[in-house]
């Protein structure tokens, strides 16, 4: 587990404009990481830390470029130094241990919507949009890209929201009749919609595919190496809901290649 020892910087965007740690582990790696927490906004779900961990381990197994996301310990040495007083009282309100994104590192900029994106992109940008679907994330939209962008590549960031209904048990799920909630046009469509593109080529079963393929002991594996301080309920919940999810992509993959297609 890594430990914050100096806050860097604040983020000059998002919500709660998380820091920017520099931490280290007990082995002595060394990184920069965007320290995440419940009690850095008031509109931040309570279950964030658990969200975004599965969430953000299941898009690796995937393959998607994702920014690793860590176990970050808050000592009350490393807090009582922060000078932000906003930030530090809100740290004193944070669980013990929150979760750190490590920082993508230079080159990297905000994912600008209107940009172009290379034909050869399009089996990327089906998986990515697949899983925002499958896992409930509808906070990568037009208006909060939650992408970086670096040449022609891309990096998915901010998975906090995801999971939205499986922590409660309600709602149908994505393979449902609102499943492509998500395809709408507006400012809450996905980010990478309208980059399905050409629209003849949008054959998603490689997407479910993939999905079918991930193992059912390393999806268990998330929630045996989360931290103990975090609630194993909502954990189990998620778990469940990815298996459920697996069993359910090529319903999915078939309706937005419809969708798309048609």
């Amino acid at each position: 587990m890594f430990e914050a020892r100096t806050v860097l910087r604040r983020a000059a965007r998002g919500r709660s404009r998380p820091p920017l740690c520099f931490a280290v582990n007990e082995g002595g790696e060394q990184c920069q990481i965007w320290l995440k927490s419940p009690a850095f906004h008031p509109s931040t779900p309570c279950t964030s830390l658990e969200r975004e961990w599965m969430a953000t381990n299941l898009a690796r197994t995937l393959d998607l470029p994702v920014t690793p996301v860590v176990p970050v310990k808050l000592r009350t040495e490393f807090i009582d130094s922060v000078l932000d007083d906003e930030l530090r009282e809100a740290m004193m309100e944070s669980p013990e241990v929150v979760l750190g994104s490590v920082h993508a590192g230079d080159g990297w900029r905000l994912f600008d919507t209107g940009s172009k994106l290379p034909w050869s992109s399009l089996p990327l940008v089906q998986e990515i949009v697949t899983f925002d679907c499958l896992v409930e994330n509808s906070d990568r939209s037009r208006s909060n890209p939650n992408l970086l962008r670096h040449g022609d590549s891309l990096k998915m960031i901010d998975q906090e929201e995801a999971f939205s209904h499986a922590v409660t048990g309600e709602g149908p799920g994505p393979w449902g009749v609102n499943g492509l909630m998500n395809f709408a046009a507006g400012t809450a469509q996905h980010s990478l919609v309208p980059h399905l593109t050409p629209k003849t080529r949008c054959d998603f079963s490689h997407v479910a595919e993939k999905w079918e393929s991930l193992p059912d002991a390393e999806i268990s594996e998330y929630v045996a190496r989360a931290p103990e301080e975090w609630d194993r309920p909502t954990l189990d919940r998620i778990r469940d809901y990815i298996l459920r999810a697996k069993r359910e992509a090529r319903t999915f993959c078939e309706m937005a290649t419809r969708h798309i297609t048609q």
